[in-house]
C-alpha cells in the first residue's frame, strides 16, 4: 500500500476469500462496509488482494487458486 501512495490513508477490511468472498457468501457484509466507507471516507478506489492456496476458494471450488491459475487469474 505504501508503494501505491496510500501510506496511512486506507481502510483495511478482511473477508474470507477476498474478491470471491465479496461476491459469494459475504456480499451483504461487503456492501454494508463499502457503503459506510463511502459515506465516511469518500472512497474512490477498492483494491482486493487475493492470495494463493485460499481456504475459502478451496471450499467453493474444491481446489486452491494455485491449481486454478490456468482457468482464472486473481489480481
Amino acid at each position: 500500500m505504501v508503494r501505491k501512495g496510500y501510506k496511512q490513508n486506507y481502510d483495511y477490511f478482511i473477508l474470507a476469500g477476498a474478491s470471491l468472498g465479496a461476491l459469494q457468501g459475504w456480499t451483504q457484509v461487503f456492501k454494508e462496509h463499502l457503503d459506510l466507507s463511502l459515506q465516511l471516507h469518500h472512497v474512490h478506489e477498492v483494491i482486493f488482494i487475493d492470495h494463493l492456496d485460499c481456504g475459502y476458494y478451496k471450499k467453493i471450488f474444491g481446489t486452491g487458486i494455485s491449481q486454478q491459475e490456468e482457468e482464472e487469474k486473481h489480481y
